[in-house]
């Protein structure tokens, strides 16, 4: 599961670099878990915290058997500044994916066997049986103060113009996210192709 926003890592570590203790008080919450596994938790360490050069204490792991203790410290400390996303070809994000999405839950567990990706990534770290997932669903999402996500590549193309243009259903589960205010989208052009002066008119009304 290669992370959608690893280029934009790279970006912001490099500005990091230039004075770590600038941003020793930015705090890290990650918005999804595997049950009994740390593959989330390594992937962020080796993309974001390690990079980041992230101090331990300020590093907070969703952990999925006290999903709402995440929540619950968030709100302590006066709620999530930012929130960065990337967006799948299957237009799912965090990891609200097609079908298991549950639109009206701050945070909620699903059974990932399904996806493609899955397989693949149990064997990469380490799962010898099916493990569920849990992840921050759109109402959580939709609390964090900014949102920004990044979308590159003409993969995604599609999936940017059906989050724009499709029906909100939890297929497409990036279909709920153009109803919120608080959503900057940065696109490429090649992943902006798609779409029409009509469809961002829509959008912009």
């Amino acid at each position: 599961m290669v992370h959608h926003l690893q280029k934009a890592y790279e970006i912001v570590a490099k500005k990091i670099a230039e004075d770590p203790t600038r941003y020793h008080n930015v705090h890290y919450y990650n918005h999804a878990v595997v049950q009994d596994n740390n593959m989330v938790g390594n992937m962020l360490k080796e993309q974001v915290f390690i990079p980041f050069q992230v101090p331990q204490e300020n590093i907070h792991l969703l952990d999925y058997y006290d999903l709402h203790k995440q929540i619950a410290d968030i709100e302590v400390a006066g709620g999530l500044d930012l929130e960065v996303l990337g967006l799948g070809a299957d237009c799912h994000f965090c990891v609200n994916m097609p079908d298991s999405t549950i639109f009206d839950q701050l945070v909620y567990s699903f059974d990932p066997k399904q996806y493609a990706w899955y397989e693949e990534n149990a064997k990469a770290f380490g799962l010898n049986e099916v493990k569920n997932m849990a992840s921050f669903g759109f109402k959580m999402i939709n609390k964090t103060k900014r949102v920004v996500m990044i979308i590159n590549g003409a993969k995604k193309a599609q999936a940017v113009k059906n989050i724009l243009t499709l029906p909100v259903s939890n297929h497409y589960p990036g279909t709920i996210l153009r109803y919120m205010d608080n959503l900057t989208l940065i696109l490429d052009q090649e992943a902006a192709s798609l779409l029409t002066e009509e469809d961002i008119k829509n959008v912009s009304n």
